[in-house]
C-alpha cells in the first residue's frame, strides 16, 4: 500500500510539473507599452530580452530624449546563440546615438558602432514615464541574397548632463534567407554600457 501511495504521488507531482511546464511556456510578461512598440516586437522576445539584462521602461509618457549621446562601449551580457556563449561579457562595441524630431511617443533614431552595426533615420516608438525610456525601432537590412528585419530596442534614463544605464537589445524578426546564411528569427542579443554614463554631445560622428 505504501509502494503503491508514493507512487500515486509521484504520478500527480509529475503530471502537474509537466503541466506547470507547459502553461508556463506561454505565461510571458505583457508590457505596458504603445501598441505600434508591440508591432515592432512582440511581448515574448521582449520578456526574453528583461529577463536577461535588458530594462524595459513601461509607460505612454516618455521623457524629451532629443540629443546626440556617445555611449562608448558596450558589453555583450547576453545571446541565446550557443555559439556566442564563451564571449559573453568579453564582446564589446562603442555606440553612439541621436534622437531627433520627437512627437510624444514617436522619434527618429540614428545610432553607429566601430562595427558594421548603423542605423540612419529609422522612424521609433518610446516607452516610458519620468526620465526613462525605452525606445524600439525596426531596421531592415540586406547581406548578400539575404533580406532581413531586426527589432533594435534601446533603453537609459536622460539627465541634463547625457543618458544613464544605457542598454541595447537586437531580435531577429523576420527574413527571406535562401542560403540560410542568417542567424535564427527569434536570436536575441544585449548589449550594455560599462560605464553607465552616455555625455551629450554637440555633433554626431558623421557631422550632422
Amino acid at each position: 500500500k505504501m509502494k503503491r501511495t508514493i507512487y500515486a504521488l509521484c504520478t500527480v507531482v509529475c503530471a502537474l510539473f509537466v503541466m506547470t511546464s507547459c502553461s508556463k511556456s506561454d505565461d510571458y510578461k505583457r508590457f505596458d507599452i504603445p501598441e505600434e512598440a508591440k508591432a515592432i516586437i512582440s511581448d515574448k522576445f521582449l520578456a526574453e530580452m528583461e529577463a536577461n539584462g535588458m530594462t524595459i521602461n513601461e509607460g505612454n509618457n516618455p521623457p524629451d530624449i532629443q540629443g546626440i549621446f556617445d555611449a562608448g562601449i558596450f558589453k555583450l551580457v547576453y545571446s541565446n546563440l550557443e555559439k556566442e556563449q564563451k564571449g559573453i561579457g568579453s564582446i564589446t562595441s562603442n555606440y553612439r546615438f541621436k534622437f531627433y524630431d520627437q512627437q510624444n511617443i514617436k522619434i527618429k533614431t540614428s545610432y553607429a558602432s566601430d562595427g558594421n552595426d548603423i542605423a540612419i533615420g529609422q522612424g521609433s516608438i518610446i516607452s516610458g514615464s519620468g526620465n526613462k525610456f525605452t525606445a524600439y525601432l525596426r531596421v531592415d537590412g540586406r547581406v548578400s541574397l539575404a533580406t532581413y528585419k531586426t527589432a533594435i530596442v534601446i533603453s537609459g534614463e536622460i539627465s541634463s548632463e547625457g543618458g544613464k544605464d544605457f542598454k541595447l537589445g537586437i531580435c531577429m524578426i523576420e527574413k527571406d534567407d535562401p542560403k540560410k546564411n542568417l542567424m535564427d528569427i527569434g536570436t536575441i542579443r544585449v548589449w550594455v554600457d560599462q560605464d553607465k554614463f552616455a555625455p551629450r554631445k554637440q555633433k554626431y560622428p558623421s557631422g550632422d
